[in-house]
């Protein structure tokens, strides 16, 4: 249910050399979110693309209103196009990555946890946001958590988005009267697959929820996250935030030590972090 209410927690991997990025001496944390064109997956933002390109003359047959084949054509272009409207929008979204699987032998495994990895777990219920507009803070508010969608490359249209016909003969059906030719597709007609949280079956062990937040352009009169945007030492551009802590737990990798548990309690609580529990994973567990 990629709409659904994300669980209460969920957790991010990565490794103990972090833990001075993240801890800040405010007492608060700081998480990088990723410019979703340099992320770990070589199809992210692309496979959704060449999903619906190889699939979309077979699923248009399925269509048997005329209006509703013209409606769907608009649908897939939006894809073919996205990169091109991301550019002249200026519009950049950046992720983060979580995962339901705690203490999992499948994430220390991977190269960026295997040597001293850790497994922050978080508090959905507790991470929120600051927002800016013209340069004025607002409130801090609760992000929206999407699950992404798994679906394989074999699948039809149908198939992975079942819900998808339904959508677009409602939306033909609160339009009756009006010029279709005229509709403005990206503002008349919205629907509710999200873009960055589809990727391929393959992923879909990593169980994954995402965060995303949008970079705009100079000239862009919309509102954003309060963050901090910059290129990191291996060329990555990265968006950096700064929040109240919703981090519970440390849970260390395979690869350490027990003696770790007290060492790693003690620089948390030097920064005034006592709250947060560290212990030893078994390395076991969803696995």
């Amino acid at each position: 249910m990629p709409e659904g209410k994300p669980p209460k927690f969920l957790y991010h991997y990565t490794t103990i050399k972090s833990l001075p990025y993240i801890f800040k001496e405010n007492g608060k944390v700081e998480f990088r979110f990723t410019d979703y064109r340099f992320l770990n997956d070589a199809e992210e933002g692309t496979f959704l693309k060449k999903f619906i390109e190889k699939n979309k003359a077979d699923y248009r047959k399925s269509l048997k209103e005329q209006d509703l084949k013209k409606l769907f054509d608009l649908f897939a272009d939006r894809f073919s196009r996205l990169e091109d409207r991301l550019r002249q929008n200026n519009y950049t979204p950046y992720i983060m990555s979580f995962t339901k699987c705690e203490d999992s032998m499948q994430f220390w495994r991977q190269d960026y946890a295997k040597d001293k990895g850790i497994c922050l777990k978080l508090s959905t219920s507790k991470f929120k946001f600051s927002t800016k507009y013209d340069g004025t803070d607002f409130e801090p508010k609760y992000p929206t958590f999407s699950q992404v969608r798994y679906i394989s490359s074999s699948d039809t249209i149908g198939k992975a988005f079942p819900k998808l016909k339904k959508d677009l003969s409602n939306f033909l059906k609160s339009k009756k009267g009006n010029c279709f030719d005229k509709l403005v597709f990206t503002k008349d007609f919205q629907p509710k697959i999200k873009v960055f949280s589809v990727k391929n079956k393959v992923w879909m062990s990593e169980d994954e929820w995402r965060l995303k937040i949008v970079r705009l352009g100079e000239d862009s009169t919309l509102h954003s996250i309060k963050a901090e945007y910059k290129t990191d030492e291996l060329g990555i551009p990265r968006a950096t935030i700064e929040i109240k802590n919703p981090i519970e737990e440390i849970i260390l990798g395979p690869t350490f030590s027990p003696q770790y548990v007290d060492s790693i309690k003690e620089w948390l609580n030097n920064r005034h972090f006592n709250d947060i529990n560290v212990r030893c994973g078994d390395g076991v567990l969803n696995w």
